[in-house]
């Protein structure tokens, strides 16, 4: 879903209810893994970020209010807090923890790119090149084999956008290629050749908030599932 437009479908109220509910349960599925919490939040991220991105688009200035603030400080608090429930196995415990570094980093990057240092953003720079560091390692503690590799295409792409470092990109990408010649699903493919572009761009353009003009210019359809 493309940030930049002011008018689109985000998922049903009845079918957040129903997750909440298995979240209560502690619910571990094939999709969702242990992290069906992180996943609620997504959709609530994209709005918060979509206020942002569709002033940019019309050429305003985006002015952060007090709402705005909290409810950012509020996702924030809940993606911090989140842990793989105990009765995760431990891949898809680490997984989990994937998937909570990168959506931080989906958060986090609406604020600022995740390319560019200054005195205005020292500090959210640096908490971004933790959280990409931190996933670089709870992903280098999975077998590249394992099918929970599978569920991971979302959390890799955004990883991704983050990564400044070539020999980081390296990694990613023998990462994908080595799932590719294990497991040979499209969405590996299509992940791969997404970042792939994404690299390819200067540094301004490199953001998993940019990620839908990528995949529209190279007529890149996948699903990240």
């Amino acid at each position: 879903m493309g940030a930049h437009h002011s008018a689109q479908p985000l998922p049903d109220p009845d079918m957040e209810r129903l997750a909440t509910g298995l979240i209560e349960k502690h619910y571990i599925g094939q999709l969702c893994g242990c992290w069906l919490e992180l996943l609620v939040l997504i959709p609530k991220i994209f709005v918060l970020g979509q206020k942002k991105m569709v002033s940019k688009s019309d050429g305003q200035s985006y002015y952060h209010s007090p709402d705005d603030i909290t409810n950012f400080g509020f996702l924030q608090s809940q993606i911090l807090a989140f842990f793989p429930h105990p009765s995760a196995n431990l891949d898809t415990a680490l997984a989990g923890l994937v998937f909570k570094q990168a959506v931080l980093l989906y958060l986090w990057t609406i604020l600022a790119s995740p390319h560019h240092k200054n005195d205005n953003n020292a500090m959210l720079y640096n908490l971004i090149q933790s959280a990409v560091a931190d996933a670089l390692c709870l992903l280098d503690q999975i077998q590249d084999s394992s099918r929970i590799n599978t569920s991971l295409c979302w959390p890799l792409v955004v990883i991704g956008c983050c990564l400044s470092d070539p020999d980081a990109q390296q990694v990613l990408r023998c990462r994908l290629q080595n799932m590719l010649d294990t497991i040979a699903l499209g969405n590996m493919q299509e992940t791969l050749s997404l970042l792939e572009h994404v690299w390819a761009q200067p540094p301004e353009d490199r953001n998993p908030w940019a990620l839908c003009n990528t995949m529209q210019e190279h007529q890149i359809l996948i699903s990240f599932a």
